[in-house]
């Protein structure tokens, strides 16, 4: 009822406890649902930094300043450890008298607040994989993980909660950077599963820690990297009661939360990969686009987390196959590279188009901002690259295509050409042998990589690279300049040089032909009548 609704009253309702008497009459567990709630109520409040997750720690919660008079830390923790390192200065508890087990609630409310604030700053930002939410996220899960495998008499005592925390904190990243297969986050992941906890400290996993790091790799590679998480309201709804931060301890534990919900993450799922296909082989291929993002980009569900204004439209880059940020904040789609044709989806066109495939219409759409549709397709952008350009996968630096070549070039080749084929012919000559003009397989090794050279550049264009394959080749013109001969006189050795030298400048007015067609966009002019 309150979601998004920014009701500081209703926020007021669940206050965190700032005194030792608040303290003692909540749960420290209960701190991460509290956090949770007030987060979903004050939506656009939440920031993607590490000063708003340490913005829950309040009161007595609140870690002492620097140089604010005696402090209580565990036995033998070490001060310089990132747990103790600000700003998530989890184990240093103000005033030197402080009994240990109060110490220890302290320490533990900062822990859960903590896990659910990763959890707010998650769902806040779900599918979007903001740097700035990975960051934080990531920070504050290291110290977590730091005063877990700390090796300190006291930090056992709230070994329990902050491997709770740990895992909350692992799902939290898998939910901002679900379907994104980001391998800094698949790292994070990893080592959090991998940790080994030192002597003295919790180091049993729990049923719910297992399921919590299988659900955060899951949505990291959510639809094979073709889906990703929504924001709307309906996906909020869904991602809280799957991802609620109480975890079981055992695979039949049902006390606190029904364990069959943790498959409802399913209803926030939407697919918002974009895919390019060439228009003329119908294949997949890799073309950058630029993508207007309203708000400035970066976050989902309306903008980067705060500081830019709604009217405000931030150019992205990206290179398809790619996952398209949340639809409300996606202004237009277009074709980023030079090698193929512009292309440019926006207004009402790229409203259709989203909703057509099922990720949502966005602001003004018929079919509403949270539309799906019943049979939703890919969305498919088709794209035709320009004559004398290669794609992207093939020529990733642009600079075997026949834009990339110049006359002298393509000159330079022929006479290569012409030098191997020649050889050729001596060897044959001399073995009694043909006359050298065959296919590409009577051609030396030299032969061969100099006709490779000439007709790489056309290959965007199979029709042009079959012309220069058959009448850029010297030999192959030979016999229709002059006749071929094998007398062993003067004038006949003159005339055969002769008509090399015409069959030459034939191959290069042939090939020269071939660029002005190709590099113009005009390539079937070299086959009209």
């Amino acid at each position: 009822m309150y979601l998004r609704s920014g009701d500081a009253g209703m926020a007021a309702r669940l206050p965190l406890p700032a005194t030792w008497f608040a303290l003692d009459r909540v749960r420290a567990d209960h701190l991460a649902v509290r956090v949770l709630a007030r987060a979903l109520i004050l939506w656009d409040t939440v920031r993607p930094t590490a000063a708003w997750l340490t913005s829950h720690w309040v009161g007595v919660l609140a870690p002492p300043a620097a140089g604010g008079g005696p402090v209580s830390r565990p036995r033998g923790f070490d001060a310089t450890a990132v747990g103790a390192a600000p700003p998530f200065d989890l184990v240093t508890v103000a005033g030197g008298g402080v009994p240990n087990v109060e110490a220890d609630a302290i320490r533990a409310a900062r822990v859960y607040a903590l896990a659910g604030a990763c959890l707010s700053l998650a769902i806040r930002f779900a599918g979007s994989a903001h740097p700035g939410a990975i960051a934080a996220i990531t920070a504050a899960a290291g110290a977590l993980e730091a005063v877990l495998v700390a090796p300190a008499h006291g930090a056992a005592n709230i070994a329990a909660a902050t491997a709770e925390a740990t895992a909350v904190a692992g799902l939290a990243l898998g939910v901002v950077a679900a379907g994104s297969g980001d391998t800094g986050v698949f790292r994070t992941l990893r080592r959090l599963r991998r940790r080994r906890p030192s002597r003295g400290t919790f180091a049993v996993r729990t049923f719910g820690q297992h399921l919590a790091g299988a659900l955060s790799l899951g949505l990291l590679c959510l639809g094979g990297g073709t889906q990703t998480l929504s924001t709307s309201n309906e996906a909020v709804a869904a991602l809280v009661v799957a991802l609620y931060p109480s975890l079981p301890s055992s695979p039949d534990d049902n006390r606190v939360h029904l364990q069959a919900w943790r498959h409802l993450y399913v209803l926030a799922a939407v697919p918002r990969c974009v895919e390019t296909v060439d228009v003329d082989t119908g294949r997949a291929v890799a073309v950058p686009l630029t993508v207007g993002v309203v708000g400035g980009g970066g976050g989902s569900g309306g903008g980067g987390g705060g500081g830019g204004a709604a009217s405000t439209v931030t150019a992205t880059r990206l290179t398809a196959p790619c996952l398209l940020p949340e639809p409300s904040a996606v202004a237009s789609v277009g074709v980023a590279s030079a090698r193929y044709w512009p292309a440019t989806l926006d207004g009402v066109p790229l409203r259709r188009w989203l909703a057509a495939a099922g990720a949502g219409g966005g602001p003004g759409s018929a079919c509403g901002p949270d539309a799906v549709a019943p049979h939703p397709r890919r969305l498919v952008l088709y794209v035709k690259r320009r004559s004398g350009h290669l794609p992207h996968a093939v020529d990733p630096a642009g600079v075997r295509g026949a834009s990339a070549r110049s006359v002298a070039g393509l000159r330079a080749a022929v006479a290569a050409l012409a030098a191997a084929e020649c050889a050729t012919a001596r060897l044959d000559e001399d073995d009694d042998g043909g006359d050298g003009g065959g296919g590409d397989g009577e051609l030396s090794a030299d032969g061969r990589a100099a006709l490779g050279a000439l007709v790489a550049p056309f290959a965007s264009e199979p029709r042009v690279a079959a012309f220069v394959r058959r009448w850029a080749r010297p030999s192959r013109l030979a016999p229709l300049v002059a006749p071929a001969t094998r007398s062993p006189s003067a004038a006949a050795a003159a005339d055969a040089a002769a008509a090399a030298a015409a069959a030459a400048a034939a191959a290069v007015t042939h090939a020269e032909l071939a660029y002005e067609a190709v590099a113009g966009g005009r390539p079937d002019a070299l086959f009209a009548a």
